[in-house]
């Protein structure tokens, strides 16, 4: 009990050192603790100590996590189920280190560029193969880009979320040997600090930028939707009384019948005065 009354102490003078004594607890010596050897020396040590391991932690590398200390109560719990551990795997496994990374933006719209130039773009002209449809294509490829970049997004955010939640739980539920024998395990008061310093520090950050750049490419979803109903419902751009379309029309019945939807079941000349003049007065118009 002494050492959770010092370690918030320590959080009220010196959150490293604090930081410290979760991650490297005190001896006992000649019957009490000796959480440090001078409070100097330790205070140069313990920042060492917890800046190494956040950067450690956020370059991945391959002893990532080691200095983290278990506590009693871990070793009950399968290590690679302890959310630290978990926490470890999840920013070495692909894109989910992204958020850590300060270029987190730009990383996302250089995802959202290629996913444009190589497959959304692409299929519109797939699809709208007559000219004057330029706008239509534009619009279609930005949402069917943004689609796919929020749900990347989410999937981030959801692993982030569930590691955060595990962080700041204080039971942590595991398996022992398979689905079928759940278990569910109380954190002693050393591993809730330590899993919540490192919620604070590394994780809810992450979670708020996350949060953030969804709620932002949503709005911008929504206006893409709006953009591309509009340019749906409008017309090509195109000169239809160019010689070379109006021979083109007359040798594609598709693009004929487009034409006279298009007209409202008027002829297609009145908007023409050239051509209105060519049927004798515009008839029928």
């Amino acid at each position: 009990m002494r050492g959770i009354f010092f370690c918030l102490f320590l959080a009220l003078i010196s959150p490293e050192l604090a930081r410290c004594y979760v991650l490297r607890p005190p001896v006992q010596v000649y019957g009490g603790f000796e959480p440090c050897a001078s409070f100097a020396s330790s205070r140069a040590s313990c920042s060492a100590l917890t800046s190494s391991t956040r950067l450690r932690y956020k370059s991945g590398g391959e002893n990532v996590g080691k200095e983290y200390q278990k506590f009693s109560g871990d070793e009950v719990i399968p290590e690679d189920q302890l959310p630290v551990y978990e926490y470890q795997q999840l920013i070495q496994q692909p894109f989910f280190d992204w958020p850590l990374n300060p270029n987190l933006k730009l990383k996302l719209l250089l995802l959202y560029a290629s996913l444009t130039a190589l497959i959304s773009y692409p299929i519109t002209t797939a699809t709208y193969t007559l000219p004057g449809y330029e706008i239509q294509k534009l619009t279609s490829a930005n949402l069917g880009s943004l689609t796919f970049t929020i749900i990347f997004l989410i999937r981030l955010f959801s692993g982030w979320s569930y590691i955060g939640s595990r962080l700041k739980s204080d039971f942590i539920a595991y398996e022992e040997t398979g689905w079928y024998d759940g278990a569910v395990e109380k954190k002693s008061e050393q591993s809730k600090i330590r899993d919540k310093m490192i919620y604070m520090d590394d994780v809810e950050p992450v979670v708020n930028k996350l949060k953030l750049a969804l709620v932002t490419l949503t709005f911008g979803w929504v206006l893409s939707c709006g953009a591309f109903t509009l340019s749906a419902n409008a017309k090509p751009l195109f000169n239809e009384y160019n010689p070379d379309f109006l021979n083109e029309l007359v040798k594609d019945d598709k693009l004929a019948d487009i034409a006279a939807r298009k007209s409202n079941g008027k002829p297609t000349y009145c908007d023409s005065r050239y051509y209105k003049a060519l049927a004798g007065g515009g008839q029928g118009c």
